[in-house]
């Protein structure tokens, strides 16, 4: 993957370093990105460094397109962010690049066409020109709608997304691509070439193998590109909107060897999407699994500090996807200072745990057959039926609650807990019962629970009837 790097050397202006190795300088790139097909060609990705409110993006979008390059691949770096520090200004730089590279390749599906956002000074005074964003694409073969998952509904702020027949329905136009159904998605059918967890790796691998006089620290922004973080010994990692990033996404950060990690909050970033409140509780909820596990809570804040994490590297295999919640929360308690395991819990808590009264159920398994994550599933064997439970994969999204027919009697409730010694035990029975056996063919006919359970809804009176439906499956109830 050949990744082309480009500065915009703009007259009059010296925010950014001259002498960066590896990079074509473009006089007054951002203002006339015309001739770039030519210097690109034979690149697969591009990185420029521009100026950003003199960038005509419209303009560099259709000059990355001429060179058969994928416009919403390319990567921006703020002048603000890279000046006054060359060495500092070089690890952004290879930082971008890298991620570049791990970037997936964008389909039309993913392409929207927009005249609004920020415009150039100079752009003002002319006819607007659209320019391309990313949106999200729903990947019908993972989707857990049919299974009656709902996770991106519930998440997104202006109702793009709805929920008819077992199916996600999904408008474009409505979509402010926060990308806040991605990290939402259960299963990871929601994609967006803004941002992948193979190309966060990839970026936050290059920081962090930089050669500096302290580990750099990262700060997850806004891409409204209303902030540069100029901070000395800080880099930003640009996400669509920071309301989306999970609270394990700076703890990854961390654990991959960055010295602090901030999220910072939408006002602060120029972004009119107003999650701040999702910010807020990303970050407390990321304090509280580091306090939980001994770590001094202020290395993830919402703004660049000075707090510095000696946590070393720890291999992890998915950090940013859609089982990295539990890989990093297993990773943190690898370097736990406590003798207890994690354990949070709380409305922020994005793992849940499934209890059921064993009193209360009938193993009738309809929460099993309904939960969009797995995580609740039932198997029969040898004359017994069994739900189980892995706390690894519940998201406590309880649609297994309102499902359960018993539920006024309390056989199933969900708390939402971040709980490691459950997320390490994997896979554990929590309801079993026998099954009673067809006289007549020998298949099951129901739990003995369930059949306990309808006896006493039917009452004394009802004593042979119920005698009868206990020794005959459905299929043989009219055999002789």
């Amino acid at each position: 993957m050949k990744v082309k790097v480009l500065a915009c050397a703009s007259p009059g202006s010296s925010a950014i370093p001259t002498d960066l190795e590896g990079v074509d300088y473009v006089e007054d790139l951002c203002r006339k990105p015309g001739d770039l097909t030519a210097m690109i060609g034979g690149a697969d990705r591009v990185v420029m460094l521009v100026h950003p409110h003199e960038l005509a993006l419209a303009d560099v979008q259709q000059s990355v397109r001429d060179a058969d390059i994928d416009p919403l691949g390319v990567q921006f770096i703020s002048a603000e962010s890279v000046a006054g520090d060359a060495q500092r200004a070089r690890t952004i730089v290879a930082g971008s690049a890298a991620r570049a590279a791990a970037s997936s390749d964008s389909r039309p599906e993913h392409s929207r066409a927009t005249f609004g956002g920020q415009r150039s000074r100079r752009e003002v005074l002319k006819l607007p020109k659209p320019y391309y964003e990313a949106v999200p694409l729903i990947h019908a073969d993972s989707c857990a709608a049919a299974d009656g998952c709902r996770a991106c509904v519930g998440e997104c702020p202006e109702t793009a997304y709805r929920w008819a027949a077992g199916k996600i329905q999904f408008d474009r136009d409505a979509c402010v691509t926060c990308g806040r159904c991605i990290t939402a998605c259960p299963t990871g059918a929601i994609e967006s070439p803004a941002v992948s967890d193979r190309a966060l790796v990839a970026q936050i691998e290059s920081l962090v193998t930089a050669t500096l006089p302290h580990a750099i620290s990262v700060a997850f922004v806004c891409r409204q590109r209303g902030l540069s973080v100029s901070a000395p010994g800080w880099a930003e990692i640009e996400v669509p909107c920071s309301g989306m990033v999970p609270a394990t996404w700076p703890i990854a950060a961390l654990l991959m060897g960055v010295a602090g990690a901030a999220v910072v909050p939408c006002s602060s970033a120029g972004c009119d999407l107003g999650n701040d409140d999702k910010v807020a509780h990303t970050v407390a909820l990321a304090a509280s699994l580091l306090e939980a596990a001994g770590v001094d809570p202020s290395l993830v804040g919402s703004s660049p500090g000075s707090a510095a994490s000696e946590l070393g590297q720890r291999e992890m295999q998915d950090p940013f996807g859609t089982h990295g919640p539990t890989e990093v929360v297993m990773a943190l308690q690898a370097i736990s200072n406590t003798d207890h395991p994690i354990a949070v819990s709380g409305s922020m808590a994005f793992r849940g745990v499934v209890d059921i009264d064993l009193d209360a159920c009938t193993l009738c398994l309809t929460c099993a057959e309904t939960c969009p994550s797995g995580a609740l599933s039932h198997a029969s064997s040898e004359g017994r039926v069994a739900v189980s439970f892995d706390a690894a994969l519940c998201t406590g999204c309880i649609q297994c609650v309102p499902a359960c027919p018993e539920v006024e009697r309390g056989a199933i409730s969900v708390e939402r807990r971040i709980d490691a010694a459950l997320l390490a035990a994997g896979r554990q029975t929590i309801a079993e019962a026998a099954t009673v056996q067809c006289e007549y063919c020998g298949r099951p006919i129901a739990s003995s629970a369930m059949l306990g359970r309808i006896s006493e809804l039917l009452g004394d009176e009802h004593d042979a009837a119920m005698s009868y439906l206990a020794r005959r499956c459905m299929e043989c109830r009219g055999a002789s």
